[in-house]
């Protein structure tokens, strides 16, 4: 079924079809552009040293995709009970020493965690 015969097909049905049927039948028939895409957080590079055992200190630098914490809200403006702030996020991507990938390799360890969001932080204050 093509595109126009879908919007056709969704027109007919009239007034007894919802608003956004019509939004996709504009849309498909090229009348209304799809809205702008939800951004997403660009990855960062974080290097950092780290002490891997029987290698040494090595340079590992670090994918990651980080949300910065939310506050919480205690009222709205309308009085309205407020609600919870959102803890900061850390995906890890990625682990690299030199071109060899070891994020599967490492410990989960707190620490390590915790000096990521440290450097991420900053470079977010420094920008």
């Amino acid at each position: 079924m093509s595109n126009a015969e879908l919007a056709f097909r969704l027109r007919r049905l009239g007034r007894r079809a919802p608003q956004w049927l019509a939004v996709v039948a504009d849309r498909l028939e090229g009348k209304q552009a799809d809205p702008a895409p939800i951004p997403v957080r660009d990855q960062l590079a974080i290097t950092m040293t780290l002490d891997l055992g029987a290698l040494g200190e090595q340079d590992v630098t670090f994918a990651v995709i980080y949300s910065p914490a939310t506050p919480d809200v205690r009222y709205l403006s309308n009085g309205d009970p407020g609600y919870p702030g959102d803890p900061a996020e850390l995906e890890v991507i990625s682990a690299k020493v030199g071109d060899v990938d070891i994020a599967s390799l490492l410990p989960e360890d707190d620490d390590l965690y915790d000096r990521l969001c440290e450097c991420v932080e900053e470079e977010d204050r420094d920008r």
